[in-house]
């Protein structure tokens, strides 16, 4: 066979075909081919640069289109001519002055001493010799220390070009003597664009909703999207449809997602675990399925969340059809059901299992009933036991109330009982009840008559525990001593604590301002009124306040105090040694 038949019959892969050969043809990398080109331009070529990023987004082709407009004779406004016999050799690896190494298996300290007493060799035809080292950061570390000397004060005639994907693993000192340049992911749209334009010269006829998830599944790799439209091109030699990428690459369609999403929310479990079955039936692995369903369900939450449309890869019916759909679902369902299939795919990773986790997860969503913000939950609650204590000191609440306050899922299901026990009010006692209980009544989750007047002492009183383990929890020592207190009386914001004189080293430490702040800080936050604090002794009945809040810390011993915050301790007595006359 001639070799002009053997030309003819020997097929380019489309990665390889449409390689960029000038810097123009690097979609995406604008900073970075910019800036070479200025470099060039105004003679700053640095000795050396680190061309990091992911896979597939035109490092090792902006090494070579550089090494060419750097030997280039033809060289024209920074763009080598791709047609002399440099740019030739450049482009088909096989030029003198531009070696191309692999990291991965010239990793050793004996190669990078061969490259030192390499680079001492003059150009052959070119101006530079180009040393082009693609994933550098499989180099050894003896072999990073052979190369830093060379890479620091390499001859004039020397230029570095390395390419990594992972650049954290290079050593600082050689990170330090480079010019680094990340390059970014492609996006969805420059890689649709470009597959339509290799779509037209080679006369592949594709949807555009198939070219928008090849777009998808190459995750910012334009090589990835390449190489994936090329093994589409010879899977059929009709119209290439979405149908066709789908059973090709084993991607969910977004119609079956929906469908799972419907039965989700409709608690059908029947149909979920058929349309899950169906799925494995036709090849779809689980722990694939999974992963499809996260990005799902993470659309649907940015659709939700943000009104920009373009962080979701997604024709524009799929579009239109997913945002109708997201507001079917709260942001705490979406958040939940995100964070359930992350922990099955964790799981599912490390498991053969995988089938019946998968199954099991999606019968634990399909199952949950509505979620509340927690924030909520816990609100109406602190509510509720306040409202409840105060009405049980009043006589207006049964014994069956408080059930209310141990079963925070039985508000949702009463909330038709709640309204018409808010119609039973009496027009007093609704004008007696507080914003913050009239906000518990509208949210439908009071279910507690309220005819108690408002009283700031008998809210500070049923919060008074919670304020003493807030306290303990911020400075041991001082909730201690404030738990010995009793709360006597609110009386104009000032909050009063009645300690016996047994206990006045009690007060006396609690007096201090650093314990003040504290405590004044907690009060006024979880009672949600500015408080103050005081502190008294007791006399009989009547307590007599203390005038002299604020005594010198030099009076407790900070050791002392220290001690007791490392030890979580209390001070049982004091003993004083009398100095010698």
């Amino acid at each position: 066979m001639s070799d002009n038949k053997i030309k003819q019959t020997q097929y380019i892969p489309i990665s390889r075909k449409y390689r960029p050969d000038n810097f123009t043809g690097i979609v995406g990398q604008e900073h970075v081919s910019q800036t070479l080109k200025n470099a060039i331009k105004l003679n700053r070529v640095a000795h050396a640069y680190l061309f990091a990023g992911a896979r597939g987004v035109g490092k090792t082709s902006m090494a070579r289109v550089f090494a060419k407009a750097l030997n280039c004779p033809n060289v024209k406004e920074t763009q080598p001519c791709n047609k002399c016999d440099v740019c030739k050799e450049i482009a088909a690896g096989i030029n003198l002055d531009v070696l191309e190494i692999d990291g991965a298996s010239n990793r050793g300290i004996d190669e990078m001493r061969n490259l030192r007493e390499h680079v001492k060799l003059k150009p052959v035809t070119g101006k530079y010799r180009i040393y082009i080292i693609d994933e550098v950061h499989m180099l050894t570390t003896e072999a990073f220390n052979a190369l830093l000397k060379t890479l620091e004060e390499p001859p004039m005639h020397v230029k570095f070009i390395f390419a990594t994907t992972a650049p954290h693993k290079i050593l600082p000192t050689i990170l330090s003597r480079c010019q680094r340049f990340d390059f970014k992911l492609i996006g969805n749209d420059i890689i649709v664009k470009q597959l339509k334009d290799i779509g037209v010269s080679e006369k592949i006829n594709i949807e555009d909703d198939a070219i928008l998830l090849i777009a998808k599944k190459a995750n910012g790799s334009m090589r990835d999207a390449e190489m994936i439209l090329d093994q589409i091109a010879s899977f059929t030699k009709n119209k290439i449809t979405i149908a066709d990428i789908s059973n090709m690459l084993g991607v969910v369609d977004q119609d079956v997602l929906i469908n799972m999403s419907r039965a989700i929310k409709d608690n059908q479990s029947n149909t979920l675990l058929n349309i899950l079955n169906e799925m494995i039936c036709n090849g779809k692995e689980p722990f694939y399925i999974v992963n499809e369903l996260i990005e799902h369900f993470r659309n649907m939450l940015i659709l939700a969340e943000c009104p920009d449309e373009s962080y979701v890869v997604l024709n524009k019916d799929s579009l239109k059809q997913l945002k109708a759909l997201a507001l079917e679902f709260s942001k705490e369902e979406l958040f939940y059901i995100i964070k359930v299939l992350q922990n099955a795919s964790e799981q599912m990773n490390k498991s053969s299992l995988s089938k019946i986790l998968l199954e099991v997860t999606l019968l634990k969503i399909a199952r949950q009933k509505k979620l509340l913000p927690i924030e909520d939950i816990m609100s109406s609650i602190k509510k509720l036991e306040y409202i409840v204590s105060r009405n049980e000191k009043n006589g207006f609440v049964d014994a069956g109330a408080r059930n209310v306050l141990q079963t925070p899922q039985h508000f949702k299901e009463k909330e038709d009982d709640i309204l018409s026990m808010k119609g039973t009010f009496s027009d007093e006692v609704e004008d007696n009840i507080n914003d913050d209980e009239k906000y518990v009544i509208e949210q439908k989750v009071m279910s507690v008559p309220n005819t108690a007047p408002a009283d700031l002492f008998s809210k500070v009183q049923t919060l008074w525990e919670s304020i003493v383990t807030e306290v303990k929890r911020t400075k041991v020592s001082t909730g201690m001593f404030l738990g010995e207190g009793k709360l006597f009386k609110v009386e104009d914001n000032n909050v009063i604590v009645s300690f016996s004189k047994d206990n006045s080293l009690h007060k006396e430490t609690l007096e201090l301002k650093s314990n003040v702040d504290i405590i004044e800080e907690i009060l006024t936050r979880l009672v949600s009124t500015p408080l103050k604090i005081k502190f008294a002794f007791k006399e009989g009945e009547a307590p007599v306040i203390d005038q002299k809040q604020q005594r010198s810390s030099t009076q407790i011993d900070p050791v002392v105090v220290s001690a007791i915050d490392k030890f979580k301790g209390k001070i049982v007595g004091q003993y004083f040694l009398q100095e010698e006359a």
